[in-house]
């Protein structure tokens, strides 16, 4: 009985050890797990060279056409008589220093103010030019003219004026308080008047006009000199050329202060047909000015 129980206990404790040692095994088909972690090499990868392709057409941006503070058409008329020694105090009262004047300046007035200062005391017009793409014009008075061109904002941008009833502004008086000019330039056209295809030098004229200019200023000033008639084809090789009477008519253009060159005069000085130099110095000239010596004349030269 023993015996049998004994042999029984020994059959147990083989089948309990025989499990315990499978259970510890690794299973057939996997992998043992090791005891320590395998060390890893990071090998850094090339970084890709950009290259630079056609870049994308930029697209324009839509701008809208600036909307005009102003009618791109006026026209108006004093509904009173107007004075002219009335108009010309009020112009002696808005006088100021170039290239300002009557109380208007290129680059910074705009049409409100010429409205403002002048309605009441001159005839104003103005239109939209195709051409210039500007706002061009004018007004006129008993005391002087002014012709002027504005942006489509009505910015003043050019001025041109000319006083015809204002004495203060007759040349010998104005340039003796501006000074000698830095430079002259001449522009003196030939002319030869047709009729039909049929040249008629019998009234044919040479037309000269002095312009002075002083950049610090931004003005210049075209002292208008007059015609001259030739008796015939042949271009004389002087000529001279004098103000005929009354006293010298003078135009002043007014530019900007951003936008001034000398250039814009100096041009004038390529339009002579032929070309034409003077013979009269500019000292002279200068003096003739200052002296309101009558008749003004200079000579000039024609190139072959």
């Amino acid at each position: 009985m023993r015996k049998q129980t004994f042999l029984r206990f020994s059959v147990v404790v083989i089948l309990f050890l025989s499990l315990s040692a499978c259970q510890g095994s690794t299973p057939r088909g996997t992998m043992p797990i090791p005891t320590s972690q395998p060390t890893f090499t990071v090998t850094p990868m090339p970084k890709p060279t950009a290259t630079l392709g056609p870049w994308p057409t930029r697209r324009p941006i839509a701008t809208s056409t600036p909307i005009p503070l102003f009618p791109l058409e006026y026209e108006h008329v004093p509904v009173t008589p107007l004075s002219p020694e009335a108009v010309a105090r009020r112009a002696r009262d808005l006088a100021c220093e170039p290239p300002c004047w009557f109380g208007l300046e290129p680059g910074v007035s705009t049409l409100q103010d010429l409205r403002d200062l002048w309605e009441s005391w001159s005839k104003i017009r103005w239109g939209w030019n195709e051409q210039k793409e500007a706002i061009t014009g004018h007004f006129i008075n008993p005391a002087f003219y002014m012709a002027f061109e504005a942006n489509r904002q009505g910015r003043l941008v050019f001025m041109r004026i000319e006083p015809f009833g204002l004495p203060e502004y007759s040349p010998s008086v104005y340039f003796r308080d501006l000074g000698q000019p830095p430079w002259t330039a001449l522009s003196a056209v030939w002319s030869y008047p047709s009729e039909g295809e049929q040249w008629a030098p019998k009234d044919s004229f040479i037309s000269v006009s002095l312009y002075l200019g002083y950049p610090e200023k931004f003005v210049a000033a075209d002292l208008y000199i007059g015609d001259t008639p030739d008796l015939g084809l042949e271009l004389p090789p002087r000529l001279q050329a004098c103000i005929p009477h009354p006293r010298p008519y003078i135009t002043f253009f007014a530019f900007p202060k951003e936008n001034f060159t000398a250039a814009w005069i100096w041009q004038y000085q390529d339009e002579a047909d032929p070309p034409a130099r003077f013979l009269t110095s500019r000292e002279e000239i200068w003096q003739q000015i200052l002296e309101e010596k009558d008749p003004f004349c200079i000579t000039l030269e024609f190139e072959e």
